[in-house]
């Protein structure tokens, strides 16, 4: 298992995906474009066994690669290229 964190009574695995799929709903135009999705999975597991599974999906990221900016030009990827400096505190 790729990322694996370790034996507990909650179990942790971040990865990456390459997929294809319709955003249905949305009005995104399907592209047929592969995406990398992050995501989170967390399992709670109790006697040896899987009782709660919980998942985090980066949807923003996603959006991004389909050409839709979530943040409407404000994320914070215009600190990363330079382009705006970021606040600090007074």
């Amino acid at each position: 298992m790729k990322n694996f964190v370790g034996w507990a009574t909650r179990v942790v695995v971040l990865n990456k995906t390459l997929k294809s799929f319709e955003i249905i709903g949305t009005g995104i135009v399907p592209t047929n474009k592969r995406v990398k999705i992050h995501y989170t999975d967390f399992w709670e597991v109790k006697e040896g066994l899987i009782t709660d599974n919980w998942v985090t999906v980066d949807f923003p990221s996603i959006l991004a690669q389909l050409g839709v900016d979530v943040f409407n030009g404000q994320g914070w990827e215009a600190y990363d290229r330079g382009e705006k400096k970021p606040p600090k505190p007074e």
